[in-house]
């Protein structure tokens, strides 16, 4: 669910992810205090971003999610989700868990498991449910991968496949993000993102989001916040108080 100013996330407009790209870029290096940073106007972020520059990419990447719990005051005008980005410029795949309102109508009284991609041309910004509910305080494992001469993107979680993304971007990702979005000051989750993994350009995959580089947390937006529990490997974030 950019919202671009950053990539990509569900959207109460369309333009969700968008704003996550463009905060991408004030990143903070340790362990963040809760951010003292505006409130929560469109889309609010707590994220890890490890963004490489070409020719360094990604084909894949898995995190294990954990969510002990997940609600916003209104299901029908706002959200907040536990997820994972797979991105490459403008164009990106989202997979996790969330709550509340649907892009394009509906809502969702529960947590449940979806995706999401926004893809060039007119494939434009979608959504898909329809995988049941989420049992709190459980961890799930998504994996986000593609081959990296294709423009399909396949989506699994605990082994399962969810879908793909089609008509996507060609080339491999260039930034993997993974934490929570909302839409409302009124959000409270608490979970994690463990077991960070990623797949490089020969299908080999690697434990820990670092290499020459390695993934940073940005200065989260409140009420959300974000720490790293173990460097590269796991994060803890959330709003509102422990659950």
């Amino acid at each position: 669910m950019l919202h671009f100013p950053v990539i990509g996330a569900r959207l109460k407009s369309c333009c969700r992810l968008l704003a996550l790209i463009v905060v991408i870029g004030a990143y903070l290096i340790g362990m963040p205090t809760p951010a003292m940073a505006d409130a929560c106007a469109s889309h609010c972020y707590a994220y890890a971003d490890w963004t490489v520059t070409p020719p360094s990419g990604f084909s894949g990447m898995e995190v294990s999610l954990r969510t002990n719990c997940m609600s916003v005051a209104n299901n029908m005008t706002d959200f907040v989700t536990n997820e994972e980005w797979f991105v490459q410029g403008n164009y990106w795949v989202e997979a996790g868990i969330t709550i509340g309102a649907k892009y394009g109508g509906g809502y969702l009284t529960r947590a449940e498991p979806y995706w999401a991609d926004n893809r060039p041309g007119s494939g434009s910004y979608h959504e898909h449910y329809g995988f049941g509910a989420y049992t709190l305080q459980t961890y799930t494992s998504i994996i986000i991968s593609k081959t990296v001469s294709s423009s399909q993107i396949d989506i699994y979680q605990d082994g399962s496949y969810l879908g793909s993304s089609t008509s996507n971007f060609t080339g491999a990702a260039t930034t993997l993000l993974a934490g929570n979005e909302t839409t409302t000051t009124t959000a409270h989750t608490f979970g994690s993102v463990t077991a960070m993994q990623w797949r490089d350009l020969t299908n080999v995959w690697h434990t820990d989001w670092h290499s020459a580089s390695g993934a940073t947390l940005p200065t989260p937006d409140a009420p959300l916040y974000s720490m790293w529990m173990t460097q590269y490997s796991w994060m803890r974030s959330g709003a509102g108080a422990a659950c």
